[in-house]
């Protein structure tokens, strides 16, 4: 049957084109420019490939998508490896693709540089971050390759330098499958030691090499293990031209592996330097003030207050004299004062008391314990008592003679 003569129905002529075009086109590569980049969420990437010229539409499908090591973007210039096929209910062909690499950098190149704007774009490098390097660390922890260049330009560095130091080596893998996770877990050990055994500094080194070579201080896990750690960390990874993300992430960037030692250290010659001349301006600045001091002495010396000084020290110790004389005195006058006002006091008691009239010729006649001061209280034949001002005598009552207006009395006890 001729094909003029053939009516298509529209599935059957995009079939019959897909199956035309598959056959035509086997795999091939494909270099182009990348625009209209749709990172969908189901995994699938859908894209444009493009040059001067003309542009296509591709896809990526999730499988081959979670195997890619670069994000792909507008303007990237890749080598995609795939398929021409015709998606049937568009009615457009697009390419198929199982692999992709970025053509003008490599992958590697351009998975740091991704890492690196997306840690960036997270502040993890942002120097409000960074902690301070101590000046004089008493204990450092060193994390690095057993055997190299690296752990020995360290550890003589350190033993050059630091004087009383404690240096902590943790052996790790620096390259290959689980170098980056082994450091990384180096890191959370040193942090999780007691205060009393935990470094001051940790040194992250290894010597240098290419990028593939240093690539496990580029990945996501360490680089967030040094930006995490509480302990400051020097990096000190490959040469000096030699870039990775654990020197973004550090808190300071080392050179090289001996730098990093240099860094987290004093030089001993230099701080016996700073030892010696900072002696020497406290001598003289303490020669200055003693001098200033005796000058002030000397002008004192020489002035009219100090001359006079002792003369003026004799007035106080005369006055001192003069005060204790007058306070002797007036105590003596007080204490004359309080006899002659007691004597004047005894006087008036005196005249006051019994004794005192007995003392102008009066007696005191007592029965018993009583005074009498009656005479209706004595009976005749009555044993008495007299007491004069001067002795007693006892007397018996011869006869009772009552006075005028002699009435009974109360007894008064003797006292």
């Amino acid at each position: 049957m001729n094909q003029a003569d053939h009516v298509y129905g529209v599935s059957d002529l995009t079939r019959q084109i897909k199956q035309t075009l598959e056959s035509a086109f086997g795999p091939m590569w494909l270099r182009a420019e990348l625009s209209d980049v749709v990172l969908h969420r189901s995994g699938h990437i859908y894209l444009t490939f493009k040059d001067a010229g003309a542009t296509l539409r591709g896809v990526m499908w999730r499988t081959s998508a979670a195997r890619l090591e670069f994000t792909p973007e507008s303007g990237l210039d890749v080598l995609a490896y795939g398929r021409i096929t015709v998606y049937e209910k568009g009615g457009s062909y697009q390419f198929n693709i199982e692999a992709m690499q970025p053509a003008g950098m490599g992958a590697l190149a351009l998975e740091f540089e991704q890492l690196k704007a997306r840690l960036l774009a997270e502040g993890l490098f942002d120097a409000e971050h960074k902690r301070p390097i101590p000046k004089m660390p008493a204990k450092i922890g060193v994390l690095t390759s057993a055997s190299g260049a690296a752990v020995r330009d360290v550890l003589v560095t350190l033993a050059r330098r630091g004087f009383g130091l404690t240096v902590t080596l943790l052996p790790v893998k620096v390259q290959g499958d689980g170098a980056a996770e082994e450091v990384a877990r180096g890191i959370a050990s040193f942090n999780a030691m007691p205060d009393e055994e935990r470094p001051d500094v940790l040194i992250v080194a290894r010597g240098g090499g290419s990028l593939e070579d240093l690539w496990a201080f580029n990945e996501e896990v360490l680089v967030r293990a040094v930006a995490d750690s509480t302990i400051p960390i020097i990096s000190g990874v490959g040469h000096e031209t030699d870039t990775t993300l654990t020197d973004f992430a550090a808190d300071y960037r080392a050179p090289t592996p001996t730098g990093a030692a240099e860094s987290a250290t004093p030089d001993r010659m230099d701080l016996k330097h700073r030892v010696d001349t900072g002696g020497h301006r406290l001598v003289r600045a303490i020669r200055q003030v003693m001098e200033r001091y005796q000058q002030r002495l000397d002008r004192a010396a020489g002035g009219y207050g100090l001359r006079r000084f002792p003369d003026q020290l004799r007035q106080w110790m005369q006055q001192v004299d003069d005060a204790e004389s007058r306070a002797r005195r007036a105590i003596t006058q007080l204490l004359k004062d309080r006899d002659s006002r007691v004597e004047r006091l005894g006087e008036r008691l005196n005249a006051l008391s019994p004794l005192g009239v007995l003392d102008r010729g009066y007696a005191v006649v007592q029965s018993e314990d009583w005074v009498i001061q009656d005479s209706a209280e004595l009976i005749e034949g009555q044993e008495i008592s007299i007491r004069f001002a001067r002795g007693e005598a006892d007397a018996r009552v011869e006869k009772v003679r009552a006075g005028k207006s002699s009435k009974s009395s109360k007894r008064v006890a003797r006292g």
